[in-house]
Formats: structure tokens, sequence, C-alpha cells
């Protein structure tokens, strides 16, 4: 899962906590979930 080594965390919900805690990262998390929700749907 290259979602899991580029940011580090382990599923989306840890996604979620990482984009609140770095608002300046969260339009690239929130992309890299989009993008991991639309290839496993």
């Amino acid at each position: 899962m290259g979602v899991t080594r580029e940011t580090g965390v382990s599923s989306p919900t840890d996604l979620s906590i990482l984009a609140e805690k770095k608002p300046g990262a969260s339009g690239r998390v929130f992309a890299i979930t989009e993008d991991h929700a639309t290839k496993t749907s």
C-alpha cells in the first residue's frame, strides 16, 4: 500500500487526524485519501 508508506499512517481515520493536526497538508492528505478510495471501490 503506497498510501501507508507515504503518509506513515495505517487507516483513513488516521489520515483525517493527520489532516487536522497539519492544516497545511490537509489538502494533500485528502487527495491521497480520495485517490485510495477510488482505487479500492
